[in-house]
């Protein structure tokens, strides 16, 4: 059976933006009691393979890679996020601009390295959990 690279890009697209979009809104606070869901992300982190290898199935595999792969994006780049210069978006703010045009023109420059390692960590992630529920 060939290995199915599919799924596990987009497992990794998936985790990639969910993660991004997770730390974006916690390091901004917009979720004011955050810590259930970082506590939740810590836990992902510690589900066994056993318990992803379970969902065996196609149509389950990529959610789990999904899963696998979202703590990684969330946590470091939500580090990244928190330690960014806060004083930028806020004279961003002042001077009218949206909250997307902030994270694509200030936040996401600046913590594109951080992204970029989180992606490829939450891909080996997932390549690993892939290779084991294939049977590689």
């Amino acid at each position: 059976m060939a290995f199915d690279w599919t799924g596990v890009w987009l497992a990794t697209a998936g985790s990639l933006l969910l993660g991004v979009g997770i730390a974006y809104l916690l390091s901004q606070r917009i979720w004011l009691r955050g810590w259930p869901i970082v506590a939740a992300l810590v836990v992902f982190l510690v589900v066994p393979t056993v318990i992803l290898t379970g969902l065996r199935w196609r149509g389950f595999l990529t959610p789990a890679g999904v899963v696998a792969g979202l703590p990684f994006v969330a946590l470091i780049t939500g580090s990244r996020f928190r330690n960014l210069n806060q004083d930028y978006g806020s004279v961003a703010r002042s001077l009218g601009a949206s909250e997307w045009r902030i994270f694509w023109r200030l936040l996401a420059p600046q913590a594109w390295r951080w992204i970029a390692i989180a992606t490829v960590i939450a891909w080996v992630r997932i390549v690993t959990e892939w290779a084991i529920a294939s049977g590689l």
